[in-house]
């Protein structure tokens, strides 16, 4: 190979190795959204608050808010409240611990505030909820078989 077939080559490898670079770091920034989501599924238990995401994810508030907001158009707050009550949704039917441990077991700072919540995303209160859909399984007696 000659001295401009060697150039030539080196430039299209550089060029190769660019939009390789350029292509994962796109990747990177769209399953931004999908990670934040992710660890906020599995940590619902937990507090969990936009420093809290911004350190385990390793970005800015203000970019993370953004691509998770064009992602699943709401904002991670909102996405965080809707996980946490969706979880209190089956704690109230599943579970028979009173309203304020499941504020507690979600990390909500005070069970008012969990209410508050609550009610916000389901337009009932936790109790009105449990009563409404708390759907204990009949027994069923050896007579009834």
């Amino acid at each position: 190979m000659d001295g401009s077939a060697c150039k030539l080559w080196m430039d299209q490898l550089a060029l190769q190795c660019f939009f390789e670079l350029r292509k994962v770091k796109k990747e990177s920034i769209v399953l931004l959204p999908e990670k934040c989501a992710h660890y906020i599924k599995n940590h619902v238990n937990q507090e969990i608050n936009l420093t809290i995401l911004t350190n385990v994810l390793n970005c800015s508030k203000s970019k993370l808010c953004a691509l998770f907001k064009k992602r699943y158009a709401t904002t991670v707050m909102q996405y965080i409240n809707y996980q946490k009550v969706k979880a209190a949704k089956k704690m109230l039917t599943d579970c028979s611990i009173n309203v304020n441990e499941v504020a507690y077991a979600l990390s909500f700072k005070t069970p008012t505030y969990f209410m508050r919540v609550f009610k916000k995303y389901t337009d009932m209160t936790p109790s009105e909820y449990r009563k409404t859909f708390n759907e204990t399984p009949k027994k069923i007696s050896k007579q009834q078989s």
